[in-house]
C-alpha cells in the first residue's frame, strides 16, 4: 500500500468517525483509531477468518475509552457502504463490551456480542436511512427573504411588510430601523401597512 493509498483510506475512516460517533451517542467516549498497514493482528476468535479480518475494537468501559484497529489493506478492498457498515459495527461493540464481564464464558458471550452488534448496526443504518427518506419527502418550505437585509421573514409574525413601490418583502427589523427601504427601481420608498400572514 502506497502512502497516498494509505492516506485515502485513513481519510475514509476519519469521515465515518465524524459522521457517526456523536450521532450514535458516543461523543463522550475517547475513541482512538490505529491504522495497521502490514502488521495487523486479528482478534483471536473462532468465528473470525484471520486473513479477512477488517478491524477489532478494544474498549475499557470503566474509563470510557476505546481503540479501533483497522487492517488497512482490507479497508481498501471495501466499498463505501460495506466500510460504513463495518464502522458502525465496531462502534456497537463499545456499547456491548462490558457485558462480557458478567457472562461467565467469554468465548460464548463474544458470539452473542457479535450477533447483537450486527443487529444494532442494521438498526442504526435503517434509522439513518428512514430519516434521510423522510427529509427527502418533505416539501421544501417557501422562505421569503427581506429585500433590505436578506434575512428570512418569520412565519406567524403579523408585521410582515411590503415595499409599496415594488411589493418586495421587508422584515420587521428593517422597517423599524429605517421606516422605509431603498427600492432599487425607485429610490427611497415609504412602507405600506403591515400585511397579516398565516400562522
Amino acid at each position: 500500500m502506497t502512502d497516498a493509498e494509505y492516506e485515502t483510506q485513513r481519510q475514509r475512516l476519519l469521515d465515518l468517525a465524524d459522521k457517526w460517533i456523536k450521532p450514535i451517542g458516543l461523543g463522550w467516549y475517547k475513541i482512538d483509531h490505529e491504522y495497521a498497514r502490514d502488521d495487523y493482528e486479528p482478534p483471536d476468535h473462532k468465528g473470525t477468518a484471520k486473513e479477512n479480518s477488517l478491524a477489532h475494537c478494544h474498549t475499557d468501559w470503566r474509563y470510557g475509552t476505546a481503540c479501533i484497529t483497522w487492517n488497512m489493506p482490507q479497508v481498501k478492498e471495501q466499498n463505501d457502504a460495506d466500510l460504513e457498515t463495518a464502522y458502525v459495527h465496531e462502534l456497537s461493540h463499545i456499547f456491548l463490551h462490558e457485558m462480557r464481564w458478567t457472562a461467565g464464558n467469554e468465548e460464548d458471550s463474544l458470539d452473542h456480542e457479535e450477533r447483537v452488534a450486527s443487529t444494532l448496526t442494521k438498526a442504526f443504518l435503517w434509522l439513518r436511512d428512514s430519516l434521510v427518506e423522510a427529509k427527502d419527502d418533505e416539501a421544501p418550505a417557501e422562505v421569503t427573504r427581506c429585500k433590505d437585509c436578506g434575512g428570512s421573514s418569520r412565519t406567524g409574525i403579523v408585521n410582515d411588510w411590503t415595499c409599496s413601490a415594488c411589493n418586495a418583502s421587508l422584515c420587521d427589523q428593517c422597517v423599524t430601523a429605517r421606516g422605509y427601504t431603498f427600492c432599487k427601481e425607485d429610490g427611497p420608498t415609504p412602507i405600506s401597512l403591515p400585511v397579516e400572514t398565516a400562522t
